[in-house]
Parts: C-alpha cells; sequence; structure tokens
C-alpha cells in the first residue's frame, strides 16, 4: 500500500516537470520567433527561399527540357530523314522494277538499310558488285515474272540473304547466274515453292546447314520428265565439309540422295 502512495506520488511529480518544461519551452519558442521575425526575418527568409528554390528548379527543369526536347528532335529528324528516303526508293513497299538497285561498291552495310521486304518486278543484277554483307531484309518473288533476274548476287560481297520467297508454282522459275562469283556468300534460306530448276553455287563457301537446308528445298523429279534434266552445284571443298559432317536422310552420302531425286551434280 505504501509502495503504491510512493509510486503515485512519484509519477505525479514528474507529470508536473514535464508540463512546466513543456510551457517554458513553448514560451521560448514564441520569443525566439517573434524576435527572429520583428524586421521581417523570418518572413522574408521564407519567401526568398521559396523565390530562389522556383527558380533553380525552373532553370532545371528548361536546361533539362532543352537537352532532351534537342535529343528527340534529332531521333525524329533522322527518322523522318530515313522514312522519306526508304518510302520513295522502295515506292513503301509495293512490287517495283529494282534492276541493278543495290549494285555497286557504293552500297555498304551503313548505306543499305532498306525499310520494307524487297518485292521486285526486275532484278537483273540486284546486288552485282556491291559492298552490302547481309540483305538484312526478305526478298519476296512471288509477284515476279520469270524474266528479267540474272547475275542478282554476281560478284557480290554478300555473306548472308536472309530469305528468298520463291513463288508456289517454281516449276519453270529459273536462276540464271544468281551466284556467279559470290564468294562469299555462306548463308542463304528458301521459302515459299520448291526449287525446281537447276542452281549453281560453285563459287559459294556455304555452310554445312545452309546446304543441307537447300538440299532440302530440292523438288523431286525422280520418275518425271524433268529427272536428270537440272543440277545442284556446291564447290568440291563444301561437298567435302557436308560428306564428313553427316550422312543423308537415307543414310547414303549427301551425292548419291541428290541423285536420288533426279538432280545431277
Amino acid at each position: 500500500m505504501i509502495l503504491n502512495l510512493e509510486f503515485e506520488e512519484t509519477q505525479s511529480t514528474l507529470e508536473a516537470t514535464f508540463n512546466e518544461s513543456q510551457e517554458v519551452l513553448n514560451a521560448d519558442f514564441g520569443e525566439v520567433h517573434e524576435i527572429g521575425n520583428a524586421d521581417g526575418g523570418y518572413d522574408k527568409g521564407f519567401t526568398d527561399g521559396k523565390t530562389e528554390g522556383e527558380a533553380a528548379g525552373y532553370q532545371k527543369g528548361y536546361t533539362e527540357g532543352e537537352s532532351v526536347g534537342y535529343e528527340n528532335g534529332k531521333t525524329d529528324g533522322i527518322q523522318t530523314e530515313y522514312d522519306r528516303f526508304w518510302d520513295r526508293y522502295q515506292n513503301k513497299g509495293r512490287a517495283i522494277v529494282m534492276n541493278q538497285a543495290f549494285a555497286g561498291t557504293r552500297w555498304d552495310d551503313i548505306t543499305y538499310n532498306p525499310k520494307y521486304t524487297i518485292k521486285p518486278v526486275n532484278i537483273n543484277c540486284l546486288y552485282q558488285f556491291t559492298n552490302i554483307t547481309d540483305t538484312k531484309v526478305d526478298i519476296d518473288l512471288r509477284s515476279h515474272p520469270n524474266n528479267n533476274k540474272q547475275n542478282v548476287f554476281d560478284s557480290s560481297m554478300i555473306v548472308t540473304v536472309r530469305k528468298v520467297i520463291l513463288p508456289d508454282n517454281t516449276t519453270e522459275f529459273t536462276f540464271p547466274n544468281w551466284f556467279v562469283n559470290a564468294k562469299y556468300l555462306k548463308n542463304i534460306t528458301f521459302e515459299g515453292g520448291n526449287i525446281c530448276k537447276s542452281i549453281d553455287f560453285s563459287y559459294s563457301p556455304l555452310t554445312v546447314k545452309t546446304m543441307k537446308h537447300i538440299i532440302s528445298r530440292l523438288e523431286n523429279h525422280r520418275g518425271t520428265e524433268n529427272e536428270g534434266v537440272n543440277s545442284l552445284k556446291f564447290k568440291s571443298t563444301c561437298w567435302e565439309e557436308l560428306e564428313a559432317d553427316s550422312t543423308s536422310p537415307t543414310g547414303t552420302t549427301w551425292k548419291e540422295y541428290v541423285n536420288n531425286l533426279g538432280w545431277q551434280t
């Protein structure tokens, strides 16, 4: 009982002391604030600080906005110029005459950056003597007539032809001197119809994967009037690499496999 009375007395004393200290602090703060603001210093400092802060923020925002705006404008300008050039040069992706369109040494991987799939009507010497190494886009021949398409990759620097889309009815579609002197070509993909006519890669260092792909796209002429009429040609060293890599799907050599499809090698 005595302990409880002493605890309550002590607690009351502490609360009274705390309240008294709080009153003193509040009085002191009011006095300090009043003295500090006697000449408007506090309000002036607050106003000046706010004004300077707003000015600094505005200038920072303006500077950053100007920089970002310049970069965005430059990017938009480059894109606009790119669109303007390739929209006109490729007729917005429609089928057009493209004889020698990318031929010559003035074309390289920097100057050549087509916007659309190439849909040519005529493609004589399309990439002849070019310094381009990668076609970058597909070449869609589904609307191409079976003429005016000689020497398409003749003497070019092209290493990779992304995709050649052949017409579905390819029985008469030919490849006259398409790859003559194409000494850098390693990769090419065909889609659409099959390869039905002679095709010659005897200048090109094709990869094993590419050769297998080409063979898989050959039309089977076995037992038809076209048996033994058309030929597939690879460099002798490429044939050796292919044969060393694996046997054909039927377990024969790859040359025998092609011959059994009715093709000469």
